[in-house]
């Protein structure tokens, strides 16, 4: 079960699995005390779950045209993570990293970028896909893992359920309504490197509205000091602190409409670590961002089978950052005197990196109506428009803002062909002025084998658009005046839209009262034109620059896996492993050419085991274990095979209505490892958390 293999421990998955059965032996179990009628009304409930990530239909779990994951409160709270992006390791194929100590990446079985932008990523329906990064920038959401009621990924391209920023996938996180509790509830964080976090929620009701506030702060270190004298500097310093508040309402003023308000503000300061030019020993710049965002959403029901929804919401970013560099003949390796000689005249100055004057905003209006058209139709669709404005002198070029306008129609009809046999198909129609209208399809077919077991194949051709900093950037170095000295990275008149052809297979069996499930998925995907950079000539000082065109693609094919096993209220085991077969290739330089090909890009071997169990007296004792083969992060370095484990262990008490939780976390008993850098050292981290519930 252990060895020593290499220079380090490994531990195998046999390990976890005896420790499970271990404590299932465990004469005294919370689920002993359990009533009938709690088992009844449990079972029932979680027998076949009800998701709507995957067509924007309601529908049961056999029913849905892909792969979907389901993270319960339970999964949540058992895995001990301390950041959202951690929990999404428990989806099968997903990859979830530290770029630095506070900067996430999160993709599913695409590469391994500082920003990736290939899914769309969701809060409560509302989009937190950020356009100047094309990504998500984590650390200014200001929702927590206590906020959270549950999570729905989807394995595949969602493209025509929720368009171009679903490219790969979609992940909806559910947070929890105002109605779920009432009082005050307090959380709060220790550990090491720093960690310090702490939130306070107070829900209310009066008359028909439900009130939630919220407010959150939190502070660390990041990763800690290295002192590899190979690395451009010894200092690691990637720490972060933010504070934020949330407020959510839900109001309903009759049985058939709601309405339901969310806003949020905060600010948020993350540590950059970059390669110091020339002797600067700092290794580090400030970025800061502020952000605010808001959502409005009106629900009509008609009846059970027809609902009308309007939804608008809006996301505000700014970032400021200014880093000094040295003056120009020291970047440049050139003599002072030289400078005027080369730059029409210019004197020699010191040259700075501003993006002080940098804000995203993208406000979105979406309706959508859900009905039911006959005996054995089902049908959604809905139609939206997104505006996105953008400012940045260094990003862009330009003191002037951008903006952009895309429009989008969807829909998706579920057709009972036969009591065993489910037709979906759906579609996104979407219109932009970077590349016009495209269309992603989807058809799939799921047969029920039994009432508790589905087979589903589904095929699906997606697009993604250059997002608007994709299509504009221009990234230059300036004199004080205004004149240019170089041009970094520049957008490609010739850039298009990434494609990505995706069949597959899956099959989902669950034995009845939720005790065991296994899901199952085989995929073929195809993608062509995928977004990047390549070197070519630039007319500036260096005769260079770095493109954004459609510079790689891939094939990646294997299958992915998810059993889940809840023999009682009290246990819970959780196994997610992906294969990858990933081959490709890359643009890297026009002139002369040079192509690279990608392989490890995608580990082959991905796998996390959780196991957790409930005795007596509430005490409750969780292991997580990771294991990633060999990846070579596109953008950062090749890190070799390596495993993790994690401990929890909690005590529930209760006085009366108020509930307290005492938690204490370990990440990582096992060696050290590199995360997607070799500067980024992820070593042995202890927390202790106190939870308080008072109704």
């Amino acid at each position: 079960l252990i060895r020593y293999q290499k220079g380090r421990w490994c531990v195998f998955p046999g390990l976890l699995v005896l420790t499970f059965v271990t404590l299932l032996r465990s004469e005294y179990t919370l689920a002993d005390q359990r009533t009938v009628d709690d088992i009844d009304q449990a079972d029932y409930l979680s027998e076949v779950p009800i998701v709507i990530s995957a067509t924007r239909l309601n529908q049961k779990i056999t029913d849905v045209p892909a792969s979907i994951t389901i993270i319960d409160r339970e999964l949540i709270e058992a895995s001990g993570a301390t950041e959202i992006p951690q929990i999404f390791q428990f989806a099968p194929g997903y990859l979830s990293y530290y770029v630095f100590g506070n900067q996430f990446g999160v993709t599913n079985k695409g590469g391994g970028l500082e920003f990736p932008g290939d899914l769309e990523i969701m809060i409560d329906g509302r989009s937190i896909y950020e356009p100047f990064f094309s990504a998500v920038e984590w650390s200014s959401l200001g929702i927590t893992l206590d906020d959270i009621d549950h999570i729905e990924i989807v394995r595949g391209s969602n493209t025509p359920a929720y368009g171009s920023n679903a490219y790969l996938g979609a992940i909806n996180i559910v947070s929890k309504s105002p109605l779920q509790t009432k009082g005050f509830s307090f959380h709060t964080t220790m550990g090491q490197q720093g960690e310090s976090y702490a939130s306070l929620r107070r829900n209310t009701q009066v008359n028909n509205i439900a009130l939630s506030f919220g407010l959150t702060y939190r502070n660390n270190d990041g990763f800690p000091k290295q002192d590899h004298v190979n690395l451009p500097f010894d200092k690691i310093r990637d720490s972060n602190e933010a504070l934020h508040f949330i407020f959510k309402g839900l109001y309903t003023p009759s049985l058939t409409d709601t309405l339901e308000f969310q806003l949020g503000l905060g600010k948020s300061t993350i540590d950059i670590p970059y390669p110091p030019p020339h002797g600067d020993i700092r290794g580090y710049n400030h970025r800061q961002f502020t952000n605010d965002f808001q959502l409005l959403r009106w629900r009509h029901n008609f009846n059970d089978e027809n609902e009308l929804r309007l939804q608008l919401s809006h996301n505000r970013l700014s970032m400021d950052e200014f880093r000094q560099l040295d003056l120009l003949s020291t970047i440049e390796g050139i003599s002072p005197a030289s400078v005027p000689l080369l730059f029409n005249g210019h004197t020699d100055e010191a040259i700075s990196f501003d993006l002080r004057d940098t804000q995203s905003d993208r406000t979105d209006l979406e309706l959508q109506h859900q009905f039911v058209m006959g005996e054995r139709l089902r049908l959604v669709w809905g139609a939206g428009v997104r505006y996105d404005w953008l400012q940045s002198q260094f990003l862009l070029g330009q003191s002037e803002a951008i903006d952009e306008s895309q429009y989008r129609l969807f829909f998706n009809l579920e057709w009972c062909l036969h009591q065993d046999w489910t037709l979906n198909l759906g579609a996104m129609a979407e219109n932009n002025n970077i590349v016009g209208n495209f269309i992603s399809p989807r058809l799939a077919l799921n047969y029920k084998i039994s009432p508790k077991q589905v087979l589903h194949a589904a095929y699906t051709y997606g697009n993604r658009t250059p997002s608007t900093i994709e299509a504009k950037q221009i990234q230059s170095t300036h004199f004080r005046d205004g004149t240019l000295i170089n041009t970094q990275l520049v957008f490609s008149k010739e850039i298009e839209e990434s494609k990505v052809h995706e069949w597959e297979i899956g099959y989902r069996t669950n034995s009845g009262t939720n005790k065991l499930s296994l899901d199952l998925r085989l995929f073929h995907t195809k993608a062509n034109g995928v977004i990047g950079k390549y070197q070519d000539s630039f007319p500036d000082f260096d005769q260079s620059a770095f493109y954004i065109s459609n510079t790689t693609n891939w094939t990646n094919q294997g299958f992915d896996t998810q059993i889940q096993w809840r023999p009682n209220n009290s246990s819970l085991l959780s196994l997610q492993y992906a294969y990858s077969d990933f081959t490709g290739h890359q643009l890297v330089q026009r002139n002369p050419l040079i192509v690279t090909d990608l392989g490890q890009e995608i580990p082959r071997h991905n796998m996390s085991l959780l196991i957790s169990k409930t005795f007596q007296r509430d005490w409750t004792v969780s292991l997580a274990g990771y294991y990633l083969s060999d990846i070579d992060w596109r953008e950062g370095d090749f890190v070799a095979a390596h495993d993790r484990l994690d401990f929890r262990l909690a005590k529930e008490m209760h006085f009366g209505h108020n509930r307290a939780k005492i938690e204490i976390i370990v990440h990582n008993l096992l060696n050290n490892y590199s995360e997607f850098r070799e500067i980024n050292q992820f070593k042995t981290r202890v927390f202790a958390r106190l939870s308080i519930d008072l109704p």
